[in-house]
């Protein structure tokens, strides 16, 4: 009886592993995706409002009209903006790096 437990306990962990490896995979293909989208954006562009981009190299922020608000990164330190994969969650974050 024990041994079935033990098995059952295993088993639920190794899924458990595969699970939270797959979500930093799928994370990781995700920031690669939204890199390559915000390539094209420019300041112009109509958003979501409440969304977060990086617009070449900037941080930008949507408002409530659907326009893009850019927030510099500190260019004289070489910071620019990046996506990165959420590594607990479904998603990314946007920062200055």
């Amino acid at each position: 009886m024990n041994l079935i437990i033990i098995r059952y306990f295993v088993f639920i962990l190794l899924i458990a592993l595969i699970a939270a490896e797959n979500l930093q995979v799928q994370n990781a293909i995700l920031a690669l995706q939204k890199e390559k989208e915000y390539e094209k954006l420019s300041k112009d562009d109509i958003c979501i409002p409440g969304t977060n981009v990086c617009i070449k190299g900037d941080t930008a922020e949507c408002d409530a009209n659907g326009k893009l608000i850019i927030k510099r990164c500190d260019s004289r330190n070489f910071l620019r903006c990046y996506v990165f994969p959420l590594s607990n969650k479904f998603g990314t974050s946007i920062v200055c790096g």
